[in-house]
C-alpha cells in the first residue's frame, strides 16, 4: 500500500492552494546522491478532509467514513453524492479532496 501521494498529485494539491506537505520521502539511487521530495501522507490528506459535511437546507450532516472493502480497496464517503473508491487508500483520499474542492465544499 502506497503511503504518499505521487508527484503529480502533490503538485495539483499545492496548485489548488493547499499547504505544502510535511512528509519527506527520501530516494536513494545507485550513486551517493539522495533525492528528497515532499509528498502528502495518508494522515495529511485525512486532515484536509472535513470530519462532517452538512447540508443546512436539508438539515442533515454526514460524517467522514473511511472503509476498507472486501476486495482490498477503500471507500471514502460522506453520503451517496460524495463517495470515492480506489484500490489505494491514498488515491481514494486524494480523489475525494479533488471532488470536494471542485464542488467548493472545501
Amino acid at each position: 500500500m502506497r503511503q504518499t501521494t505521487l508527484p503529480d498529485q502533490t503538485a495539483k494539491l499545492i496548485g489548488l492552494g493547499f499547504e505544502k506537505p510535511e512528509s519527506l520521502k527520501i530516494y536513494r539511487g545507485d550513486t551517493v546522491f539522495l533525492t528528497m521530495e515532499r509528498h502528502y501522507s495518508i494522515g495529511e490528506l485525512i486532515e484536509i478532509l472535513p470530519q462532517v459535511i452538512g447540508f443546512e437546507e436539508k438539515g442533515v450532516f454526514y460524517p467522514l467514513r473511511v472503509t476498507p472493502t472486501v476486495g482490498g480497496g477503500w471507500v471514502i464517503s460522506y453520503c451517496k453524492e460524495y463517495d470515492e473508491r480506489n484500490n489505494e487508500l491514498i488515491d481514494a483520499l486524494y480523489d475525494m479532496i479533488i471532488k470536494l474542492k471542485e464542488e467548493r465544499v472545501i
